[in-house]
C-alpha cells in the first residue's frame, strides 16, 4: 500500500511529497524528495480571525475521495466546519494554534497533510472608519486609573480612546475619560464629577513612530505622561465617579461620535495602530474579548522585518507590536547583540562571543571572561577595532546635550565618536550621531522628513586634546568645538525622533548593524577624557562595567600619530599584574562593531 505525504506552503502551493511504501504489512519505508527537508512554513492567523486549512491531494486530483481533518495531540475546535475538503476555522484562540492533519482516501490511496497553524495577538490596524469595543472599566479603576496605551498614528488627529458611566439614553454622560490627537499633539480630557479638565501635551508627536501614552486619575489629581518625559497633571477636588452604569472601552473611534463631539476632544476617528493597552498594569486582550468591526485589521508590522540577524518576527500585544525570536548566538529585543554562546562546549560567561572568542567587559578576564579585576577607570581609550562604551537610552532629544573631552590618534580615517538611534534597523532607523570625517568634527542628524550635516571649520590634530558639545533645543541643534559655536546652527529645523538604542560611543556592540547614513564610518581610535550628558558628569566606569567591550584607561601617555603614514607604537602604561582582555556587554547586552546583517525573516503573515 503508498501513502502520499504532501507538504505545502502557507500559499497553499505544494512543497513536496514523501512516499511510505508499506513492506508485507508489517513496515514501511519514507522516501524523502533529494535535499528536501520536512519542514513547511506555518499558516498565521490572528486571535479572532478567520482561516480555511486547504486539504489538496496530487494523488487524488479529480477523483472522488474522502477526506478526514484532526487535530495531532488535541480535538479538533468545537467550531470547526469542513466544506469540500476544507478546515474553516472562525474567531481563533489560542487553543486553537497546533498541528492539524489531514487524510484524503481515493481509490486505495491515502495522502496526508500536515498544516501547522500559528495564532499570534491580534494588534489592530484603525483605517478610519472601524473600531475595537472591550469590556467596561471595573468600579476601581474609575477611582483609580491608570491607562498605559501604545499607539502609532498615521494622522495628526483622531479619537484614541473613549469611556464613559452614563445612563441609558443619555444625551450627556456623567463621567468620561477621553484620549487622542489633536494637530498633532496627545490630549487627554476627563470628567469624574468635578466638570471637564482638558490636558494637552507640548509638543506634536511624530507621526509613524511609536508613542506611549498614560493616563492617571485618582481622586488627588489626573495626568497626562507622552513617551515618559512629557508630563501634565490637574488637581481634582476628590469627587467620587458616578454610580451609574460603566459603557464599553472603545478604542480608535467611537459609534456616533457626533452624539458626544462636545466634550470627547476630536470628532475624527484614528488611524494607525495600537500595539497594547494595559489597566493598573495588567495587558487587556484586544483580540479574543474585544468586539470590532470588520474594517478593523491585523497590522503588518512584521513584513517591513524589524528583527534583526536572521531572527523571526511575531505580532504580539507589547510596546512595539512585536518580538523575535533569536538565532543561536544572538539577544536583545530584536536580536541586535550578540551574546555569549560561541560552540555547544564554549560559552563566555560574560560579554560576547565574535569569531569563537569571547570579548569581556571591562573588569572582566579569561578565556570565558571567568576572572575578575579592580581597575580604576577615569578615561576611556578605544582602540579603532573593537572597542565600544553604551550608555543609557537618551529620555528625549527635544532637550539633550552631550559634551566630550577627547584625543584623537588617528585622523586618516572617518571615525564614529557617539551615536544613538530610533531602532536598530540600519535601513529606516532615524540617527543621530557625532564622528570625524574628513578629518574634521561631524554632526548628523536625520529624522526621516530631513538631513542635517554640520561639520567643524578646522582639521582634527592628532594627539590634542577638544572638547566638543552637541546640543538640541527643540527642533534646533548646535555643535560646539572647544567653545566655538558652528555656523549652520539655524538653517535646518528638524523635530526630535524618539531614541530607541543606546547611546553608542566609539563603536558599535558586536551585533548592531550600522546606520545607512554611517555606515563607513571606523570605530574611534583615541581616548574620551570626560562625558557630560545633559550636564551631568558620566561615570565611566560604571557604564563600562555595564556595557563595554576591550576599553582600557588612558594612563598618562596617549600614543598618538605624529604625520600622515608613520604611526607611533602605542605606549600605555600598564600597571602590573593586571590584563586588559577585549570587554562586552553582559550575556543579556552584547554586539559587534559594524557587522553585515544577515537578513530577516518573519514567521508568516504579520
Amino acid at each position: 500500500m503508498l501513502i502520499v505525504l504532501n507538504f505545502y506552503s502557507n500559499t497553499n502551493k505544494k512543497i513536496f511529497s514523501i512516499v511510505v511504501t508499506f513492506v508485507c504489512c508489517v513496515g514501511f519505508r519514507v522516501q524523502f524528495p533529494q535535499g528536501q527537508a520536512l519542514h513547511a512554513l506555518p499558516i498565521v492567523r490572528a486571535v479572532g480571525e478567520q482561516v480555511n486549512l486547504a486539504c489538496p491531494s496530487s494523488m487524488a486530483k479529480g477523483l472522488p475521495g474522502k477526506v478526514h481533518w484532526e487535530k495531532v495531540n488535541g480535538d479538533l475546535p468545537f467550531a470547526h466546519r469542513i466544506n469540500q475538503g476544507v478546515l474553516a476555522l472562525d474567531k481563533l484562540t489560542k487553543q486553537d494554534a497546533g498541528l492539524y492533519k489531514c487524510t484524503t482516501e481515493t481509490n486505495g490511496l491515502a495522502s496526508v497533510t500536515h498544516v501547522t497553524l500559528e495564532v499570534t495577538d491580534f494588534v489592530p490596524q484603525f483605517n478610519g472608519i472601524g473600531h475595537l469595543e472591550l469590556q467596561p472599566l471595573e468600579e476601581e479603576n474609575w477611582k483609580n486609573l491608570d491607562v498605559v496605551l501604545s499607539v502609532k498614528p498615521n494622522v495628526r488627529d483622531g479619537l484614541i480612546f473613549y469611556t464613559e458611566k452614563t445612563n441609558p439614553n443619555s444625551p450627556k454622560p456623567e463621567n468620561f475619560h477621553s484620549a487622542g490627537l489633536k494637530g498633532g499633539k496627545i490630549f487627554y480630557k476627563y470628567n469624574v464629577g468635578d466638570g471637564d479638565v482638558y490636558l494637552v501635551g507640548s509638543h506634536p508627536v511624530r507621526v509613524g513612530e511609536w508613542q506611549t501614552i498614560q493616563l492617571t486619575n485618582n481622586p488627588e489629581k489626573g495626568s497626562l505622561t507622552v513617551n515618559s518625559f512629557d508630563v501634565h497633571e490637574h488637581a481634582n477636588k476628590g469627587t467620587p465617579p458616578s454610580t451609574v452604569e460603566s459603557r464599553n472601552v472603545n478604542l480608535g473611534g467611537l459609534a456616533g461620535v457626533n452624539i458626544r463631539k462636545e466634550h470627547i476632544g476630536v470628532n475624527k476617528p484614528f488611524i494607525g495602530s495600537i500595539s497594547q493597552m494595559l489597566v493598573n498594569g495588567k495587558p487587556v486582550d484586544l483580540g479574543e474579548s474585544a468586539k470590532r468591526d470588520d474594517d478593523v485589521s491585523q497590522t503588518q508590522i512584521c513584513s517591513d522585518n524589524p528583527c534583526q540577524n536572521g531572527a523571526e518576527c511575531t505580532v504580539v500585544n507589547v510596546a512595539k507590536g512585536f518580538t523575535c525570536k533569536c538565532p543561536h548566538g544572538y539577544s536583545g529585543d530584536v536580536c541586535q547583540f550578540k551574546d555569549g554562546n560561541c560552540t555547544s562546549t564554549k560559552v563566555c560567561l560574560h560579554g560576547a562571543c565574535v569569531d569563537g572568542e569571547c570579548q569581556c567587559p571591562y573588569n572582566r578576564r579569561g578565556a570565558q571572561c571567568e576572572l575578575t579585576e579592580d581597575e580604576p577607570l577615569t578615561s576611556v581609550q578605544f582602540d579603532g577595532a573593537t572597542s565600544y562604551l553604551t550608555l543609557d537610552t537618551p529620555e528625549n532629544l527635544r532637550n539633550f546635550s552631550v559634551t566630550m573631552k577627547l584625543q584623537v590618534k588617528d585622523t586618516r580615517k572617518d571615525q564614529l565618536i557617539a551615536y544613538v538611534g530610533s531602532d536598530y534597523n540600519p535601513k529606516s532607523s532615524h540617527v543621530m550621531g557625532l564622528a570625524i570625517i574628513n578629518g574634521k568634527f561631524t554632526y548628523i542628524y536625520n529624522n526621516g522628513d530631513g538631513h542635517l550635516v554640520m561639520e567643524g571649520d578646522q582639521s582634527v590634530q592628532s594627539g590634542e586634546v577638544y572638547t566638543v558639545e552637541v546640543k538640541r533645543r527643540g527642533q534646533k541643534s548646535d555643535l560646539k568645538i572647544n567653545g566655538r559655536k558652528m555656523d549652520r546652527e539655524s538653517r535646518v529645523r528638524l523635530e526630535p525622533f524618539v531614541a530607541g538604542t543606546g547611546l553608542f560611543v566609539g563603536g558599535l556592540p558586536p551585533g548592531v548593524p550600522a546606520n545607512r547614513h554611517l555606515a563607513s564610518l571606523s570605530p574611534l581610535k583615541g581616548c574620551i577624557l570626560k562625558v557630560v550628558l545633559n550636564k551631568e558628569d558620566i561615570n565611566v566606569r560604571k557604564a563600562a562595567e555595564r556595557n563595554s567591550a576591550n576599553v582600557r584607561p588612558c594612563g598618562d601617555d596617549v600614543p598618538t600619530i605624529s604625520s600622515v603614514g608613520t604611526q607611533e607604537t602605542p605606549q600605555v602604561p600598564v600597571p602590573s599584574g593586571t590584563l586588559y582582555t577585549p570587554v562586552t556587554p553582559s550575556a543579556t547586552r552584547p554586539s559587534i562593531v559594524q557587522p553585515t546583517p544577515t537578513a530577516s525573516r518573519c514567521s508568516g503573515r504579520a
